[in-house]
């Protein structure tokens, strides 16, 4: 039996933190590197598309500016 500092019979000393030894869990997606790809594709995508389309619209082939 250990006498705290207050003279009490049923004291115990505070408890230590326990440092962890475990990792922490993995959260995510294992598809994460993919789906940035595929978003990248499509963007990438949709660019050249406006970019088409600037074009033509730059060279009209109508007789309506004659």
């Amino acid at each position: 039996m250990t006498t705290g500092p207050d003279g009490t019979a049923d004291w115990e000393p505070p408890h230590q933190p326990v440092t962890p030894t475990a990792q922490l869990a993995h959260t995510g997606s294992p598809d994460t590197p993919w789906l940035i790809g595929a978003g990248g594709v499509l963007v990438a995508a949709g660019g050249g598309a406006v970019r088409a389309g600037s074009r033509r619209r730059r060279h009209p082939h109508t007789s309506d500016n004659q």
